[in-house]
């Protein structure tokens, strides 16, 4: 099976999907953030910690903002034939320059600059 390994941090990361026909699909993971809202209780009182490390530091809920964008590529799980396993590799180069296409263009839209070929 070709399973994408993530050990450096990308945006957008790679991810895969098992489905139930045997067939994996990929796509795309952006991260955009977060949001941290205090925690109040009933009365509208901030919460704070009681006990631990953070004992007497408000409580915070943090909501991870991720878009999933499907790209409609898909890998065989378990490639009998040389044929099928040269399908996966060529499938798998595609998604990863699409992968650094829309790591590209996230990057001038939020950053608003663009990172320059070679030549």
């Amino acid at each position: 099976m070709a399973k994408i390994e993530n050990r450096i941090k990308e945006n957008p990361k790679l991810e895969q999907n098992k489905l139930s026909d045997g067939r994996i699909s990929l796509y795309l993971e952006y991260y955009l953030g977060r949001e941290e809202k205090l925690v109040v209780d009933e009365n509208g009182n901030q919460v704070y910690y009681e006990s631990g490390k953070m004992a007497g530091k408000p409580k915070f809920q943090v909501k991870h903002n991720r878009r999933k964008e499907n790209l409609s590529l898909y890998l065989l799980d378990k490639p009998r034939t040389a044929a099928e396993r040269q399908q996966n590799k060529e499938t798998l180069e595609l998604a990863m320059k699409i992968r650094a296409e829309r790591e590209q263009e996230l990057k001038e839209s939020m950053l608003g600059y663009r990172l320059k070929k070679d030549r």
